[in-house]
């Protein structure tokens, strides 16, 4: 469909620049005449020599008119390249813009991939009750086998981050930022991961109550705020990395509309 529009365009100009050098050619004729009808003194002499009026302007202006016939000569013998050229320019912009839908969704499997670890990463905060080194003893063992579960889940998406790096997609200020998300992530999961065994550590037999809660209560407190550190760090990095990501992809998305456009010839 695209190729016969194409081709009934060019159809259409071809017609319109015939139609308008019989145009030109008709003007041109109109003048002379009207020229001849004005015209008094030397030039009558010069006009009574040739086999017309016309004929005497035609052969005055005949390189003017040469020229304008050689150039629709040109224009015709051409079309065919020009069109070569515009359908070539089509092509182009079609193979560019499938690149760039691949490399687009790259981007926005990152940027999801980075929305997912960081929710997750929330949630893990809450079920570990904000690193709170005095409930840490309450934190029942189910909980820790969801951590166990949700960081065994996440490690797809942290596999996604890890191959945009990789590939070193996007500024290279987003490469150094990504750098510095896979780091700090891989350290958080590191510190909730201690965190929770240390919670699994089960305090001394003969110790009862109190004794019992603050028997590990050291130990707690020294993971917690390993734990919570990461936390904060994290939290920081993700809020720097996430809108370049997220203006990346509108970016390359901006760029895959105007190719669309430039596909359909709708641009120079």
């Amino acid at each position: 469909m695209n190729q016969k529009h194409s081709r009934s365009s060019w159809t259409y100009w071809t017609c319109l620049s015939g139609a308008l050098i019989l145009c030109w050619g008709s003007v041109l004729a109109l003048r002379a005449g009207a020229a001849c009808a004005e015209t008094s003194g030397a030039l009558i002499q010069e006009i009574a020599k040739s086999n017309g009026c016309v004929e005497f302007w035609v052969n005055r202006y005949q390189a003017t008119i040469a020229a304008g016939i050689a150039a629709a000569v040109a224009f015709f013998a051409l079309r065919p390249v020009f069109y070569q050229l515009y359908e070539i320019r089509k092509q182009s912009a079609h193979g560019e813009k499938a690149i760039l839908e691949a490399f687009a969704k790259d981007v926005d499997d990152e940027l999801d991939a980075v929305r997912e670890i960081n929710g997750g990463l929330f949630l893990i905060s809450l079920m570990a009750g904000s690193f709170n080194a005095e409930v840490a003893a309450d934190i029942p063992e189910d909980t820790i086998k969801e951590f166990e579960s949700m960081r065994s889940e996440l490690s797809g998406e942290r596999r996604i981050v890890r191959t945009s790096d990789r590939r070193l997609i996007g500024s290279a200020e987003l490469i150094q930022k990504r750098k510095s998300y896979i780091k700090v992530t891989d350290e958080y999961f590191s510190a909730c991961r201690s965190y929770f065994q240390a919670v699994r550590i089960k305090p001394p037999t003969h110790l009862f109550g109190d004794q019992a809660r603050n028997a590990n209560l050291e130990i707690y407190k020294r993971e917690a705020a390993k734990a919570l550190a990461c936390s904060k760090l994290h939290t920081t990095i993700a809020n720097e990395i996430f809108p370049k990501i997220e203006a990346l992809s509108a970016e390359t998305w901006r760029e895959i509309r105007r190719l669309e456009r430039k596909g359909r010839g709708l641009l120079d």
